[in-house]
């Protein structure tokens, strides 16, 4: 998928055009960049960039996310060849009518990789495109004399274009059933992190040879990608099929020695039968959907297609392409739900919380549209509009005369990926400021995991918060990765004790136990703590019992539109004297 943001206009749109054919153009445009075989990247007309695909953002950004950056950002922020050179090379597009192209060489662990790139003006259209193409095995095949279009230079196999035009000359002189396999290496991103590429080539070219020995007479073996291989025989029977998937499995499963190193790798397989005159594309994706949901299963199995596996992904693609038109259509809000100090049964606080309602799809779970955003930047205007209307409720909330908040905060959700976002920090304190609201109205709720990455952006982007008075809130503590001794070295104000805890808390001692350490813990650290999914009266006691400070759930509030929240809080307020706890 390609990641897109910009300005779209809409005025050649005629009234009866339905949101559909938008959501049909935006998906033609996705696989327009994503079946191009380059990288590609696009800038607007002051430099900002526009869209990407994923190739270009999986071999020059380590699957990080350009997207929404100016040309003068990224250049001041890497050193790296050859993305300086493409970025000079599209800025110089930018300003001139004239297509420029240039070659460029990256080397990495003493390997070098080579690059021809373009770029050239939109035309009548303000922007760019840049398209770069890994040319590196044509510079080594004509280093070495040695090139052909359909053989792999690094394992000798055939390329993925030499297979399609052997089964094409096939299907024209037989009309015979054939098995597609295909077959992926599991987590052979680890040798490349750990042993370096030289050795992930090795290992490649060793699974090739492995798989050679076990391809039926006839068949044919090609190297997709990377580690990926593709297989096809015309199979004599189920149990052929059944025997030759189970050798490929083994073959790749043998020990193999890389660099002195002896190294045990498994794969994941799918498989997928096709007609005589089955289309040739739909049997690999078929196939690679196969291999996906092998992986998905833990790898080192074999999996049969069934049309089942991809429905979730047709759906997928249809939340997908409805996610971006979201907020252009109003179709999101934030609910807010209240939470209470147990000391006082007073509100203190409330979580914004991001509701969406698709007119055709209905209410769609955060659970299920979060994911999907957090793959593409949608995550980041999702986040940019809750901080801004959240700032907006607060003002209401202050200007009103019928409730006392005192100390009151809303809290906002960060993802991972938002807080790798060089200018998260940056974009939220600026709305809170538009609005004219304060940053110590204001929690960032940060999940263990965010805390985990290695970015530095995440940390510098937590501590230019936290120094401008925004609480930080650690969420989900204890279903992550931190433990109690962690939590004295996280860079945290709060602690929210996950509901999967407080649901078992009347039932397990050893979660009590639990609980009260993390209570303990977090006094001693000046930490607070709040407690979430609070449901009866006997949980709340029990919290207020140990020490906890605040709590929320169903027991006080559900989340509730802005609209409803002033009463609620006012109705929380009232009723406080009157708790039997």
């Amino acid at each position: 998928m390609i990641r897109l943001i910009g300005r779209t206009s809409h005025a050649n749109t005629t009234p009866d055009m339905s949101m559909a054919t938008l959501d049909e153009g935006a998906a033609l445009l996705d696989a327009v960049l994503e079946s191009a075989r380059a990288e590609i990247a696009v800038a607007d007309e002051s430099g900002v960039i526009i869209a990407t695909n994923s190739a270009f953002r999986r071999h020059f950004f380590r699957d990080g996310d350009p997207t929404g950056m100016r040309l003068d950002q990224l250049v001041a922020q890497t050193d790296q060849q050859p993305m300086l050179d493409m970025l000079h090379l599209l800025a110089g597009a930018l300003h001139g009518s004239t297509e420029l192209s240039m070659f460029s060489r990256e080397t990495f662990l003493d390997t070098d990789r080579w690059y021809e790139v373009t770029a050239a003006s939109l035309g009548d259209h303000p922007g760019a495109v840049l398209r770069a193409h890994d040319v590196t095995e044509l510079v080594h095949a004509s280093q070495n004399g040695s090139h052909s279009r359909t053989q792999d230079v690094l394992t000798g196999v055939l390329t993925e274009q030499g297979l399609r035009d052997a089964l094409r000359q096939e299907m024209v002189r037989a009309l015979t059933t054939r098995c597609v396999v295909m077959l992926d290496i599991d987590q052979f991103s680890v040798i490349r992190q750990t042993l370096g590429y030289e050795a992930a080539d090795e290992t490649v070219r060793q699974v090739a040879l492995s798989l050679q020995r076990h391809v039926p007479q006839g068949g044919h073996l090609a190297r997709m990608m990377g580690d990926e291989f593709c297989i096809t025989f015309e199979p004599q029977s189920v149990l052929d099929v059944d025997q030759v998937s189970s050798a490929l499995r083994d073959a790749v499963r043998q020990p193999m020695t890389i660099r002195g190193r002896s190294v045990r790798i498994t794969a994941s397989v799918g498989i997928t039968m096709t007609d005589p005159d089955a289309n040739l594309d739909l049997a690999m994706q078929h196939a690679e959907l196969a291999m996906q949901e092998a992986g998905k299963r833990g790898g080192n199995r074999c999996v049969v297609y069934a049309p089942e596996l991809a429905e979730p992904q047709e759906g997928m693609m249809r939340l997908w392409n409805a996610l971006r038109s979201a907020l252009q259509f109003r179709q999101m809000e934030v609910w807010f739900q209240p939470v209470v100090s147990l000391a006082t049964d007073r509100p203190v606080a409330a979580e914004a919380l991001c509701r969406w309602h698709h007119p055709q799809f209905g209410d769609i779970a955060p659970g299920v549209f979060i994911p999907i955003a957090e793959r593409n930047s949608e995550i980041l205007n999702i986040g940019s509009f809750v901080h801004g209307r959240s700032a907006e409720v607060m003002n209401v909330l202050r200007s009103s005369r019928t409730t006392s908040l005192g100390n009151f905060q809303i809290s906002v959700n960060a993802s991972p990926n938002e807080l790798a976002w060089p200018e998260f920090a940056k974009n939220m304190l600026a709305r809170i400021k538009a609005n004219d609201a304060l940053p110590e109205w204001f929690a960032l709720e940060v999940t263990e995991k965010a805390l985990q990455q290695r970015d530095p952006n995440v940390m510098v982007n937590l501590q230019i918060i936290r120094d401008a008075g925004v609480t930080i809130s650690l969420d989900d503590f204890g279903t992550g990765y931190s433990s109690l001794e962690r939590l004295r070295d996280l860079p945290v104000d709060r602690v929210k004790i996950d509901r999967t805890f407080v649901a078992t808390l009347m039932e397990n001692e050893r979660t009590e136990r639990l609980i009260a350490a993390i209570i303990t813990l977090a006094d001693e650290l000046g930490i607070d703590t709040v407690a979430e999914g609070v449901e009866t009266s006997e949980q709340a006691a029990k919290l207020r019992s140990l020490g906890c400070k605040s709590a929320q759930g169903f027991l006080f509030a559900p989340a509730v539109p802005d609209s409803e929240l002033v009463a609620v809080l006012r109705d929380l307020s009232t009723a406080s004297a009157r708790r039997p706890w």
